[in-house]
């Protein structure tokens, strides 16, 4: 039996033909469809839901952009993926919003099957109706105010070069996320997963973060600060200080550009809730408080799954390098890695929770009436079991250092 359905379309029979005879090795593993057109996928659709949709981008009456609009709308668990050609740069901005993977046309087989086998294998390990569909309806991501302005501003500057951009980027994680789906998609061809910010906007170039930030529809600017008891500032803030005191106190060197861009992104699943739903993200938030802090049994309760769990299934589904995804799934359960993945994720877990916990006991200081719980933040069990006390330890007077430093720079 089966247990993967995916929907190929493209306006060529040809190249169907040519996809159904390269791929015909999983036939006993994968259920596959080939759809001549865009309005053929929606027939297929409608009759048996694909798990995954890998769509031509130039077609006659239905391009590939507005066919996976409707699969987006309307079959919202779907993983989308374009298969596109260089040539057609400004078709995939437009598509951004509603693709999750790009490959470059022609694709060869062997990184058809890494791509999906790698969203198959996202699929079981994120198991739950209510994140596949919170995550599939999903067109915009939040930028805070502030960065999306500065990007506006920096993109109308024609002296503005790919540092400048960069430095703006690094500080916002729904951007940060953006920048590293374009540049680690099998459609530029690289031969290694970029996991920093700097190199990836050197590669992709100004032209393309400009169309990024002012020819798309891919950010929101709006329903982040609507939201009463949310501040966009203040999670930037916590992100930008769990990303510096990450790279600071992860283990290995090699994995410092990892530490930090994982901790930039650790919350992005906070504005992805925030985004979908925000009335039942403003319940999220009252009831963290009855619960004494406790935020993921807080979203739990209202929406079925947690901003880690969310954050991680959305990077996975861009591609986003798996060591990265995981950190940020695990943020707050690191004791349910492997040993291998314990240095970046503890190092993730330790520098949030110390950030938070020192955030809300300076906020304490500032009110009388204060009522802080922290708590819980940190899982003594797993830095014992994982050897990482004395890290720890450090790691707090790293943190001391690193806050009293923002403070008076700031």
């Amino acid at each position: 039996m089966t247990s993967l359905h995916v929907l190929f379309v493209d306006d060529e029979q040809a190249i169907l033909d040519g996809l159904r005879n390269s791929l015909r090795k999983e036939r006993k593993r994968w259920d596959m469809t080939f759809a001549l057109g865009g309005q053929q996928a929606l027939e297929h659709m409608k009759q048996t839901p694909a798990d995954v949709v890998i769509t031509d981008m130039r077609m006659p009456g239905m391009d590939g952009a507005e066919l996976l609009r409707h699969i987006q709308r309307d079959f919202p668990a779907a993983a989308r993926i374009v298969l596109s050609g260089q040539a057609e740069r400004e078709a995939i901005m437009r598509a951004l919003p509603v693709t999750h993977q790009f490959l470059h046309k022609p694709c060869d087989g062997e990184t058809l099957r890494a791509v999906i086998e790698q969203t198959h294998n996202l699929h079981k390990l994120m198991q739950n109706p209510a994140l596949t569909a919170l995550v599939g309806k999903l067109e915009r991501i939040p930028a805070v105010p502030t960065t999306y302005t500065e990007l506006s501003r920096l993109a109308q500057d024609p002296k503005s070069d790919a540092a400048a951009f960069a430095k703006v980027i690094e500080m916002d994680a729904a951007v940060c996320a953006k920048v590293l789906q374009l540049v680690n998609s099998a459609y530029f061809g690289l031969g290694q997963k970029i996991v920093s910010i700097r190199p990836a906007v050197t590669y992709l170039g100004v032209e393309i973060i400009k169309s990024l930030v002012l020819g798309s529809t891919s950010f929101s600017d709006k329903a982040i600060s609507e939201v009463k008891g949310f501040s966009p500032d203040r999670l930037q803030h916590h992100s930008m200080l769990t990303a510096l005191l990450a790279k600071k106190i992860v283990g290995n060197p090699q994995l410092a550009d990892a530490a930090f861009t994982a901790g930039l992104l650790h919350d992005i699943g906070a504005l992805v809730l925030l985004h979908a739903a925000p009335p039942d993200y403003v319940r999220a938030l009252e009831r963290k408080k009855e619960l004494h802090g406790d935020g993921a049994s807080a979203e739990r309760e209202i929406f079925g799954v947690t901003h880690a769990e969310v954050g991680a299934y959305l990077l996975g589904l861009w591609g986003i390098p798996f060591p990265i995804v995981e950190a940020v799934a695990f943020h707050h359960r690191p004791n349910e890695v492997a040993p291998e993945s314990r240095a970046l994720v503890g190092a993730i877990h330790i520098a949030s929770g110390l950030v938070e916990e020192m955030s809300d006991a300076e906020a304490a200081k500032a009110s009388a009436t204060a009522s802080i719980d922290s708590s819980g933040r940190i899982d003594a069990t797993f830095l014992r079991e994982a050897g990482l006390e004395e890290l720890f330890k450090k790691s707090r007077a790293e943190a001391e250092a690193l806050m009293s430093n923002v403070a008076k720079t700031g």
